[in-house]
């Protein structure tokens, strides 16, 4: 005996309950893919601003490779460093020689001097589409598009 087949149907509820399910997934899928779409060079180039409790600093990356790093203290202390970065392929910003404004604490660093090595930022794009570089540090900082 061989088994009978049957075809189900689906009411009119149950292919508005799959729809949605399904809608909200596959725009969510779409969100995430968006967000994180590698970069091109020319896309990430701006200056970007960074707030600290103890100051400001602004990164302008230049579509050439080579960027110019800036921090100005609450105490009146300035800093600026210039430098090359590169994408990863894992979609990180990489800045070669940067100086490294906080302790990884959450306070200004007492050497203000810039690194021998490189620097990982991740990225990703808001939902209104501007690129924004996450500080990988104690406080949830962000480096926001000004330019």
């Amino acid at each position: 005996m061989t088994p009978m087949k049957t075809k189900m149907k689906l009411t009119a509820k149950q292919k508005w309950t799959v729809a949605g399910i399904a809608l909200p997934c596959v725009l969510c899928i779409g969100i995430a893919m968006y967000k994180n779409w590698p970069m091109s060079k020319s896309e990430l180039a701006g200056t970007y601003a960074c707030n600290y409790p103890y100051g400001v600093e602004t990164l302008t990356i230049n579509s050439t490779g080579t960027y110019n790093q800036k921090f100005r203290g609450a105490n009146g202390a300035e800093i600026t460093n210039e430098g090359t970065w590169s994408i990863d392929t894992f979609n990180y910003l990489e800045l070669y020689h940067p100086v490294c404004v906080d302790d990884l604490g959450g306070r200004l660093s007492s050497d203000l001097k810039p690194l021998d090595g490189i620097w990982e930022l991740s990225m990703h794009r808001s939902l209104s589409g501007s690129i924004v570089i996450d500080e990988s540090g104690v406080l949830p900082l962000k480096y926001l598009r000004i330019k």
